[in-house]
């Protein structure tokens, strides 16, 4: 899975497809630049869909930082991060 970017991408490895209530989702992001960006941080979003009306629609059920540095961030840099997974 790759997020875009006006200088690259990130993109996401997971440990595997499907999750269920209880288990901790593992995961993996890569950078993808075209030269180094100055940011205050990484932050990882963990969203599931829900049904509202006719169109499933993104609801966040957590929020965490994977990087907590203002720095550049560079090309190739990888981090790891997981979630558990409440609900």
């Amino acid at each position: 899975m790759a997020f875009g970017f006006g200088d690259g991408k990130i993109e996401v490895q997971l440990d595997k497809p499907v999750y269920n209530i209880g288990e901790t989702i593992k995961a993996r992001c890569s950078l993808k630049l075209k030269q180094p960006v100055d940011a205050r941080s990484l932050i990882s979003v963990l969203q599931r869909m829900e049904k509202r009306g006719k169109v499933p629609q993104p609801v966040e059920i957590g929020r965490k930082p994977i990087e907590s540095a203002a720095r550049a961030y560079k090309d190739g840099e990888e981090f790891e991060f997981s979630f558990f997974i409440v609900m």
